[in-house]
C-alpha cells in the first residue's frame, strides 16, 4: 500500500525534523520489561511501519506492505541532558526509506527509568508521540502485573492528508496560484529530481557545521495552579502569556508563528495533522501586560476560528512541483544554491523566521497500577529557518518547556526564557 506525501513533504526534505521526547517514569522492574513494551507498541502504529519511497518524478510516499519495525533501542545507565542528547541525536540521520522513523534511548538509573524517544517527525507530531507513549506505559505495567498478551492486534492506520482534500479544502488566491505556477514552469527548465543520497549528502554538510543550543524551564504543581489561575481570571490562555512575554522582549513588531491542530478528526493513528500560522505582535508599552496579552490572545483566536488558517501552507506545498520544493527546503539552509530557489524563499521571507511555539497541552495517560509517569519534557525541533523554538506540555500538573534556539542568532534567546521564568514567577 503507498500513500502520497503531502503536507509531509517538508518534513521529509527539513534537516532538523527530530522530535525528541522524554518521559521519567517509575514502577518497571526490569529493562527488558520495558525494551518488550517499546517494540509493541511501536508496531501498533502504521506510520512506524513504513518506509518512503522517492520515484523518478520527484514525488515521495509512504510505502507500508505490514513488515514489523525493529527500531534501536540502547541502554545507558547514565543521564544525558537534554543538549548533548538533542546535538547527538539530530546530527544522526534517519534512514526512512529503509523504514526507520524513530529509536529508543533507556536509561535505567536508580530508583526510575528515563524513555528518551528519538522520532522523526515524518512518523507524527506531537500529538501522535503522546500516542505511542500512552502504549508504551499500558503495555509496560500488563508485563510488570504478568497480564500481558503478546500477539498481533491490529494497526493504527495512518490517515494521509490527501492531495484531493488539500485542493477541494484549501483554496488559494488565484494571484498565488498564478505566481506558484510561474515557479514551477522555470524549475521544469531545470529537470533536477533529488534522491535519498542527495538528502543525506546535504544533510551531512549541514550538521557538519551547526549545532543547537538548547534550555529548559519546569513550572513547578504551586506556580501552575497559580499561573492557571490568574490565566482564567484575565481569559487569556497560557500560551498567550508565553507570546506576550516573548512579544514584549522582542520590542519590535514580530511574526510569531503558533502551532496548532489542524485536522484532529484524522488523528486515529500518529501523524502529521498540525500546522503553523503567523501572529502579528507588537508589545504596546503604554498598555498593562494583560492588555498586551489580551490584544495578542484575540488574534490567535480569530485566526482559530478557521481551520484553513492552520494547514493553509499546505495547500501551497502542494501545488509546487515536489522537487522545486525540496530544493525551496534544501536552498534555505545555505548548503546548497540555486537561482529559482533563492528567489522564491526571497519573496516568501521562507529564511529567517524568530520564533515558534508548540503547546502540546495536558498529558493524559491511561490508568496504570505499578508503573507511574513522573514527568515528561517534548522539543518541538527548531527548523533551519528558524531562530527559536518552544515547546510546552504539562503532566501531572508540572509544566516543561524545552527551548532549541539559534545561539548565534541577532536576539538573545537566553534573556528571552529568563524573562518568560521571572514573568511566570512574579504571575503567580
Amino acid at each position: 500500500m503507498e500513500k502520497k506525501i503531502t503536507n509531509d513533504r517538508v518534513m521529509l526534505d527539513g534537516l532538523s525534523m527530530h522530535i525528541i521526547a522524554s518521559v521519567k517514569i517509575k514502577g518497571c522492574t526490569d529493562v527488558n520489561n520495558l525494551k518488550t513494551a517499546i517494540n509493541y507498541s511501536v508496531n501498533r502504529f502504521e506510520s512506524l511501519r513504513s518506509r518512503v519511497e522517492r520515484k523518478s518524478d520527484g514525488q515521495a510516499y509512504f510505502i507500508y506492505n505490514g513488515e514489523k519495525a525493529n527500531p534501536s533501542i540502547e541502554v545507558r545507565n547514565y543521564h544525558t541532558d537534554l543538549q548533548t542528547l538533542t546535538n547527538e541525536q539530530s546530527k544522526t540521520p534517519f534512514r526512512f526509506d529503509k523504514g526507520e522513523m524513530i529509536r529508543f534511548i533507556i536509561e535505567d538509573l536508580d530508583g526510575y527509568m528515563n524513555i528518551r524517544m528519538i522520532e522523526h517527525h515524518l512518523g507524527g507530531d506531537g500529538k501522535s508521540v503522546l500516542m505511542l507513549f500512552d502504549e508504551i506505559i499500558k503495555n509496560l505495567d500488563a508485563i510488570e502485573n504478568g497480564t500481558f498478551e503478546n500477539e498481533d492486534k491490529p494497526v493504527f492506520p495512518h490517515n494521509v492528508v490527501t492531495q484531493k482534500y488539500i485542493e477541494n479544502n484549501i483554496p488559494l488566491p488565484d494571484s498565488l496560484k498564478n505566481t506558484l505556477v510561474s515557479f514551477n514552469k522555470m524549475w521544469k527548465q531545470n529537470n533536477t529530481i533529488f534522491t535519498n543520497e542527495d538528502y543525506l549528502n546535504i544533510f551531512d554538510k549541514y550538521w557538519s557545521k551547526n549545532k543547537k543550543s538548547v534550555k529548559t524551564l519546569k513550572v513547578d504543581q504551586k506556580e501552575m495552579t497559580k499561573l492557571v489561575s490568574i490565566s482564567k481570571k484575565y481569559k487569556v490562555s497560557i500560551n498567550s502569556i508565553l507570546m506576550t512575554t516573548a512579544a514584549k522582549v522582542f520590542a519590535r513588531n514580530e511574526k510569531l508563528t503558533v502551532v496548532a491542530d489542524g485536522l484532529p478528526e484524522m488523528r486515529e493513528g500518529m501523524g502529521n495533522y498540525s500546522g503553523g500560522f503567523g501572529v502579528d505582535t507588537f508589545y504596546d508599552e503604554t498598555k498593562t501586560f494583560w492588555e498586551n496579552a489580551t490584544s495578542i490572545h484575540k488574534n490567535v483566536h480569530a485566526i482559530l476560528q478557521d481551520k484553513k488558517n492552520i494547514i493553509f501552507s499546505w495547500a501551497m506545498n502542494n501545488l509546487l512541483d515536489a522537487s522545486l520544493y525540496d530544493a525551496i527546503c534544501f536552498e534555505s539552509t545555505g548548503c546548497y544554491k540555486n537561482e529559482i530557489a533563492a528567489k522564491y524563499n526571497a519573496i516568501f521571507s521562507t529564511k529567517r523566521r524568530p520564533f515558534l511555539i508548540s503547546n502540546i497541552g495536558r498529558a493524559t495517560f491511561s490508568e496504570t497500577s505499578k508503573v507511574k509517569v513522573e514527568e515528561m519534557e517534548v522539543s518541538s525541533p527548531m527548523q533551519t529557518n528558524f531562530d527559536c523554538s518552544l515547546c510546552v506540555i504539562t503532566v501531572n500538573g508540572i509544566m516543561n518547556i524545552v527551548m532549541e534556539y539559534n545561539k548565534d542568532a541577532a536576539f538573545d534567546y537566553e534573556s528571552m526564557l529568563k524573562n518568560i521564568e521571572d514573568q511566570i514567577k512574579h504571575l503567580a
